[in-house]
């Protein structure tokens, strides 16, 4: 009899048994009591002004922060038990509707409204219960609800989709029929739908500054911008997110605080997007965080490596054996964040990444072959700089500017969520390997409690399809129906709070 991992059961058990927590996600900064005097030594009360939007108020342990809710964060808690939660609307303007899949929120064109459309990206919906951080054993969890165009993001294999589907992100045409909540009328996945991010119990121990381990599904701690809207300051994200870190794992991850200035993580999961697999893939997880006294700097570093499910078409035939999901490779990728605040105002981030995955395409050196073809690995890394001002408390400024380097594009086409192109199965050669965006955005909060995120956004890739026997260009680029090199997209959203 084969042996499967029981993890997503046994948190599932955990968090009905016990109860719920909120768990600080990365992107967010909680001040309070001696952190607070700690950083207005260093910058006065200005830091908390300006710096620090998500500081505490005498609501407790509110993340939620001062007003910036539309219901008050005190009515959001009854003893240890919370809710939050947030609604997400975004347009997106192209020359073309984009054929390929472009680094936005609405990656795919996934309606029909031509160039230009308007989506419900998020609703978002946080149930859970606060552990009591103290000097006693505590035992909470938490559960996340999104229902909106970006399930696409936190599609699980086993969980969302079957467990039989693309390795990472579900495809729309050839392997609709993987989809198991969020299907359309045509059989492929649908423009919205229902994901289940996180649903996880959580342990503290009053071990050294504390010991927090979550047991069940939840969000990868690798990479710096985040699936929930409100924990990123641009509406479109990165190539980096997409195509080069996992948005969910399944396991176990412990957090140790050490002490005030560092902590380590560590844990053991299903790989990249997986609650169950018929595979039995099993990754490890292991990182650090360093801040200083002030919290003006800071430096994380996780690397993941271990087994992931990878090419699993519906029907693929891989090295001629049937897959159907069976076949795994080894992947190995880190993640480096750096932050430093440079003024109480101005803030810079960095952030590196590299990743590897054994048999992680079907391309070859000519392109897409076949399905009977032999795999090729993917290999790829990045730089991505961030550069934010706060000009007021309800008005800041941002940029962001990230080269991506995929070889072949293998990485990009095991990810994206359309796989299928006018040249998939003819032979063509790939060229290019280099994907460039530039970003600059504003964050205006006519309330507290709603965020307008306009954006305009500058992609440049150097992918080319060519016939080799005959030397003929078949695409000339990456966007516009293949048609172009780069594409200017102009896009926003307004993230209400509730």
């Amino acid at each position: 009899m084969r042996t499967r991992i029981s993890l997503p059961l046994l948190g599932i058990m955990l968090i009905a048994a016990l109860s719920f927590s909120y768990g600080e996600e990365k992107g967010k900064t909680k001040i309070a009591g001696q952190q607070e005097q700690a950083c207005a030594a260093c910058y006065g009360n200005e830091a908390v002004a300006l710096g620090d939007q998500t500081a505490c108020t005498s609501c407790g342990s509110c993340y939620c922060g001062q007003s910036n809710s539309l219901i008050p964060c005190c009515y959001k808690r009854a003893g240890r038990f919370y809710y939050d939660g947030w609604i997400t609307v975004g347009a997106t303007s192209f020359d073309q509707p984009p054929i390929t899949t472009i680094p936005a929120p609405s990656e795919v064109d996934r309606g029909s409204d031509g160039a230009s459309q308007i989506q419900m990206n998020q609703l978002y919906m946080i149930l859970g219960i606060d552990q009591e951080r103290g000097g006693n054993l505590s035992i909470g969890g938490r559960v996340d609800l999104l229902y909106g165009a970006d399930y696409l993001y936190t599609s699980s294999i086993g969980l969302e989709t079957k467990s039989k589907s693309w390795a990472g992100y579900p495809t729309e045409t050839v392997y609709g029929a993987a989809t198991k909540w969020n299907r359309n009328s045509r059989g492929g996945f649908s423009e919205y739908g229902l994901a289940l991010p996180q649903a996880y119990a959580e342990i503290y121990a009053p071990l050294m500054e504390g010991l927090s381990v979550k047991v069940g599904h939840y969000y990868s701690p690798v990479g710096y911008e985040s699936v929930m809207s409100p924990s990123n300051f641009f509406y479109t994200h990165s190539y980096s997110m997409l195509y080069g870190e996992a948005q969910t794992l399944t396991g176990v991850l412990a957090n140790l605080k050490l002490n005030r200035n560092w902590s380590l993580i560590g844990g053991v999961d299903q790989g990249w997007n997986t609650w169950d697999d018929i595979a039995n893939t099993v990754s490890w997880l292991t990182g650090f965080k360093w801040q200083n006294d002030c919290k003006t700097s800071s430096l994380a570093f996780t690397l993941m490596n271990g087994d992931q499910v990878v090419a699993t078409g519906a029907n693929s035939i891989v090295n001629n054996q049937p897959n159907y999901g069976t076949l795994k490779g080894n992947s190995t990728n880190y993640s480096l964040v750096y932050q430093q605040k440079l003024t109480p105002a101005l803030q810079y981030v960095f952030q590196h990444d590299l990743g590897y995955v054994e048999n992680g395409s079907y391309w070859d050196e000519l392109g897409w072959t076949g399905l009977s073809k032999n795999l090729e690995n993917a290999n790829w890394y990045s730089i991505v700089n961030y550069l934010f001002y706060q000009i007021n408390e309800n008005l800041a400024i941002g940029g962001r500017f990230e080269w991506f380097k995929d070889e072949g594009f293998r990485q990009y086409y095991s990810q994206a969520t359309r796989l299928t192109t006018p040249f998939s199965t003819l032979g063509y050669q790939v060229q290019g390997d280099n994907m460039f965006n530039v970003a600059l955005g504003l964050n205006w909060k006519p309330t507290p409690w709603m965020t307008v995120r306009p954006e305009i956004r500058y992609d440049w890739a150097d992918f080319e399809v060519v016939n080799p026997a005959t030397g003929q260009v078949l695409s000339k680029g990456l966007y516009d129906g293949y048609s172009k090199k780069d594409i200017v997209t102009v896009s926003g959203d307004v993230v209400i709070r509730f």
